[in-house]
C-alpha cells in the first residue's frame, strides 16, 4: 500500500531526499525521456525504483510542447481562454489511471 505521494518532487532524486521522508520506494512511467537514467540514478542504486507500465507512451515533455502549442496558436491569440485551452490540452492527454492493475518492474 502507498502511505503517502510526495507531490513537487524535485527533477532529481537525491540521497539526502530519500532519507529526509524516509522513502522506500521510488516510482515512474515507462514512458522515458532522455535524461531519466540520471534522474532517477540514486533510487535505481538502492533498488527502490519501480517502473508501472500505465499503457500510455505519453510523457511530461509532450504533453508540455503540446502546451506550448496551444498557448502560440492563433486560436488561443485571439481568445482569453488560453488557460482553459492548457488545460484542455494537458487533461486530454491524461488517459492514465493510476490503480495497482498495473504490472511494476523492479529496477535495480
Amino acid at each position: 500500500p502507498v502511505d503517502e505521494i510526495l507531490l513537487g518532487a524535485p527533477k532529481f532524486i537525491e540521497d539526502e531526499l530519500l532519507e529526509r521522508f524516509k522513502i522506500d520506494v521510488v516510482v515512474r512511467g515507462a514512458a522515458t525521456s532522455s535524461f531519466d537514467q540520471e534522474r532517477f540514478a540514486i533510487p535505481k542504486k538502492r533498488g527502490i525504483l519501480r517502473i508501472i507500465d500505465s499503457g500510455s507512451s505519453v510523457t511530461t515533455e509532450a504533453i508540455l510542447e503540446r502546451i506550448i502549442e496551444a498557448r502560440s496558436s492563433p486560436e488561443s491569440m485571439k481568445n482569453e481562454g488560453t488557460s482553459r485551452l492548457c488545460n484542455d490540452v494537458f487533461y486530454n492527454e491524461m488517459d492514465v489511471t493510476y490503480n495497482s492493475q498495473y504490472p511494476v518492474e523492479q529496477m535495480g
